[in-house]
């Protein structure tokens, strides 16, 4: 029995053929016949092939101004003189508040003409007044060459340890200094409206 199974012949397991490579494609190589861009440095990411060249050079979308450049004239600046005080009210402190939204404690608040009746201890009729005395209704200001929105922007989003006062005053000396120009705001609606227009089309 012994000699028997000393005879039997092991089969030996049948070994499989390797499974073939699969190939795979290598999606940032460029197309065959294009040379391959060069490699950026070593922890920036290259960003080209993300910008769109053809809209940063296209001059009809930087030839022509929005906002409040757009349908302007060329204007002169006012000479400066003193203002008869209404009610003993600063016509700075009365810009900073009314346009800029600066508050009696250097902080940032909108405040409309009843706020500011309350602060200076008169009435909204006299705020009005002396607006129009002080040549900084709204009016006379957004007929100036002077950047409202982006003058409160700068008031609102000041960081800490910045004196609001401070760049409140600067700005409106930068007001002062502004041309007087007419708006013309069919042109200024016109040319937003082209503007996006040629960007969202762009885009599509």
């Amino acid at each position: 029995m012994s000699d028997s199974k000393s005879r039997v012949v092991r089969r030996r397991k049948k070994k499989e053929p390797p499974a073939p490579a699969v190939e795979t494609k290598d999606l940032t190589a460029p197309p065959v016949g294009e040379k391959a861009p060069p490699a950026p440095p070593v922890g920036k990411k290259d960003m080209s092939a993300y910008i769109d060249h053809e809209a940063m050079t296209d001059t009809n979308l930087s030839d022509k101004p929005r906002g409040s450049a757009a349908g302007k004239r060329k204007g002169v600046v006012p000479p400066r003189r003193d203002y008869k005080l209404i009610d003993g009210i600063d016509p700075f402190a009365l810009f900073a508040a009314y346009h800029l939204g600066l508050t009696a404690a250097d902080g940032y608040r909108p405040q409309n003409i009843h706020d500011l009746g309350r602060r200076f201890r008169t009435t909204p009729e006299r705020i009005n007044a002396a607006l129009k005395a002080y040549e900084i209704d709204s009016e006379t200001v957004l007929n100036t060459d002077f950047d409202l929105s982006m003058a409160e922007y700068d008031i609102r989003v000041a960081p800490t340890g910045i004196s609001r006062t401070e760049l409140a005053r600067q700005l409106y000396e930068d007001f002062r200094d502004s041309p007087r120009v007419a708006r013309d705001w069919g042109a200024e609606l016109a040319a937003d409206a082209a503007y996006n227009d040629r960007i969202f089309r762009k885009l599509k």
